[in-house]
């Protein structure tokens, strides 16, 4: 992993991950801007993320689409973008970790019931959801005590 200076106050991580391969690999096949109208992105975002230059994880929304772009669960893009998911899990194990997303805040409660309602579904999609969603927080902690 090498950063590359942006200005002296922001950096962008470049690291070669699998879904930047993947995405390389999608883009010289179909074009850049072909790909990202045909998976409703930004073309500045996918190219972005193609040459594996980003800030942050990217959003969920972005990854979905790109799962369903290239058919294959969200869990599965969401572990290629370098995210150690810990899967499989157990039911009694995802209903821990869903719990203590719900405790976090009444927007997370909120995305807790939806996620219970696609459980019975895709346990997969629960799972990547679940995982990133674990990441954000933690990832959101960790800034808040470094302020």
């Amino acid at each position: 992993m090498r950063v590359v200076a942006e200005s002296q106050v922001k950096a962008t991580i470049v690291a070669e991950t699998e879904l930047a391969r993947l995405l390389a690999r999608e883009v010289e096949r179909e074009g850049l801007r072909a790909l990202a109208r045909k998976w409703d992105l930004a073309s500045t975002t996918l190219d972005r993320l193609a040459r594996g230059e980003h800030r942050n994880l990217p959003e969920i929304e972005t990854l979905q689409k790109i799962a369903i772009g290239v058919g294959l669960p969200l869990f599965r893009i969401v572990e290629m973008s370098g995210v150690n998911l810990n899967l499989p899990q157990t039911a009694d194990e995802r209903a821990r970790r869903l719990a203590a997303v719900a405790q976090t805040s009444a927007p997370m409660a909120d995305l807790v019931d939806r996620l219970l309602q696609a459980t019975a579904d895709d346990t997969n999609f629960v799972d990547g959801v679940l995982s990133y969603v674990e990441f954000q927080i933690a990832r959101r902690k960790g800034e808040s005590s470094t302020e």
